[in-house]
């Protein structure tokens, strides 16, 4: 018989070591790609409840508003206005929801959120104009409406452009479910 096959005890362990890190670094790459997926379906998840609460906020926002048109056209009293406003069923602001999505999961819209917050804050002096103006005894109040009409599509603009911005993001992070 020609050559003989001694396998020494080193060639067994090499072969075991291989064997046993193998499966480590396979373990190891398993686990990385379940923690990505994880953690790609989480920040969808929340990019999904961020956008859900920016356009809740921009329709209660818009409501809001508009309750103040008729106001200013002349054709409800600022007292009928605000009867309205206290009607209202305002079961969730989604501001404070916003604000904490964006913040922790998705900065990268705060841009958005920053100019909803400007349009709100000059919404805000639009009304205080318009009510110094109805208390003076203007009962109609062609600029604050051109204002308030201006404001509700720049509103409408925002959305279109923040929705734009949240459709690339979950665009990224398709292929998860």
């Amino acid at each position: 018989m020609g050559g003989s096959t001694r396998i020494t005890l080193a060639q067994i362990i090499l072969g075991l070591l291989t064997i046993t890190m193998s499966g480590v670094v396979s373990a190891v790459v398993t686990y990385k790609l379940n923690l990505n997926r994880d953690e790609r379906r989480f920040r969808r998840q929340r990019l999904e409840e961020a956008f859900i609460a920016f356009m809740g906020f921009t329709k209660e926002l818009g409501i809001h508003w508009m309750r103040f048109v008729p106001v200013m056209t002349g054709k409800l009293t600022y007292d009928q206005a605000l009867d309205s406003v206290i009607a209202a069923k305002v079961e969730a602001s989604h501001f404070d929801n916003l604000e904490m999505l964006l913040t922790l999961y998705w900065p990268e819209l705060l841009t958005y959120y920053n100019r909803l917050i400007g349009i709100r804050q000059k919404g805000n002096d639009v009304l205080v104009s318009h009510k110094r103006r109805y208390l003076s005894g203007l009962s109609q109040d062609r600029e604050s409406f051109d204002a308030m009409q201006a404001l509700l599509n720049e509103v409408g603009q925002l959305e279109r452009d923040f929705s734009a911005a949240a459709k690339g993001f979950a665009v990224m992070h398709q292929g998860v479910g």
